[in-house]
């Protein structure tokens, strides 16, 4: 689509550069002899000024707008895990070693999940995101995750 609009900016010129030269006294026809390189120098200016500061804005936009919608999903997924601590804590009394280990399994789920996140929208190959032990997860789990990676492209933090 910018293609398009690059290349009608010299098929232009092409084409007044040709008619200058097959009709010399276009200009005069059309009262267009009274603009000066100045003028001409000035209005293009002032439309680049103009398209470059909407160009900017929209990309100051889109930046502010994936800022907060990033910080909204960590705040997101922190309050789902403050659900799920709290939904366990009446079970501790009971089942101590379980809810412990539950809580872990979470927290490791939750960073791993989070990583693969940032994994998915970032832009330099050779950053990488740390996760909180994930050899803390059962062997199970780890298959699958490696499963996950290797069949689908899945879960590429590890």
């Amino acid at each position: 689509k910018a293609f398009r609009f690059a290349l009608l900016v010299p098929v232009v010129s092409f084409v007044l550069l040709s008619l200058e030269e097959w009709a010399p006294q276009w200009r005069v026809r059309e009262h267009l002899s009274d603009m000066s390189g100045n003028n001409v120098w000035n209005g293009s200016t002032f439309a680049l000024l103009i398209l470059l500061g909407f160009r900017v804005q929209t990309a100051y936009a889109r930046f502010w707008e994936s800022t907060t919608l990033l910080h909204q999903m960590q705040g997101e997924w922190f309050e789902s895990v403050s659900s799920l601590f709290t939904f366990s804590s009446s079970a501790r009394a009971e089942q101590e070693e379980e809810v412990v280990a539950f809580r872990h399994t979470v927290v490791r789920l939750m960073s791993l999940m989070h990583g693969s996140a940032l994994e998915e929208i970032k832009d330099d190959i050779s950053v990488t995101f740390d996760v909180l032990d994930i050899m803390g997860l059962d062997m199970k789990t780890l298959l699958y995750l490696f499963e996950a990676k290797e069949q689908r492209g899945e879960n590429r933090v590890e």
